[in-house]
Order: C-alpha cells, then structure tokens, then sequence
C-alpha cells in the first residue's frame, strides 16, 4: 500500500560514515520509470557540468537496459508459454529464467550512496 512521503530510508555519507541530518528523498531509478524522469529534470537546472554529464550518461544507461529488459520479459513470455506446454523441459527453462535474472540484476547493484531501509 502506498503511504506517501515518510522516512523509509536511511542515507548514510560515504565519506564520514554518518547518517544524512535532515529531509531526504530517495530516488531508485533502476527500478521507478518515476525516479528517472525525475533526473532528467535535474539534468535540466543542474548547473553543476560534472554531474549533469554523469546523470546524462547514466539516464541513457538505464533507458538501454530498460530495453534489455522489455526484450527479457517477452523471452520469460514465451519460456512461460513452453513451460505450460512442455512440462517435461520445466526445470532446463527455470534455470534460464532465473540465470537472465541473475544477470539482470548483477548489473543494477552499482550504488555510490549506502543506502539502508528502516523497517
């Protein structure tokens, strides 16, 4: 259920190791459509050439990978399909659905930021 804006996380400074003081908002754009417009936004006003280049080259990295996974989900469709037809192939097919995945996910864990959920 969605509860609107309340403290979920937990942002820790890399260089200190202590906790960000104050209101913070995270975005996760690997995984929120949201989130990644919300960056292109700030690319827009940033004034900052540094960051606004990495944030340009990260949205684009993500826009790719979002492609990768649309292309993905269409192959898990149709391995889902065989699976109902051909139970006899059922486990070769689940070893393939979660090696593309695994794979999947090995390339969205990179994260400057710790981030820590609060339960």
């Amino acid at each position: 259920m969605d509860k609107g804006l309340y403290e979920k996380y937990t942002v820790i400074n890399n260089k200190t190791g202590k906790q960000i003081e104050g209101m913070v908002f995270v975005l996760l754009p690997d995984h929120d459509v949201v989130a990644l417009k919300a960056l292109e936004t700030y690319v827009e006003y940033t004034d900052n050439v540094f960051l606004k280049e990495d944030l340009h080259d990260f949205i684009k990295h993500q826009q790719r990978l979002k492609g990768e996974i649309g292309m993905n989900e269409v192959k898990a469709i149709k391995i889902h399909d065989e699976l109902r037809q051909k139970p006899s192939e059922s486990e070769k097919k689940v070893e393939v659905l979660r090696k593309m995945l695994a794979d999947q996910i090995d390339k969205n864990v990179k994260s400057e930021v710790k981030v820590k959920r609060i339960r």
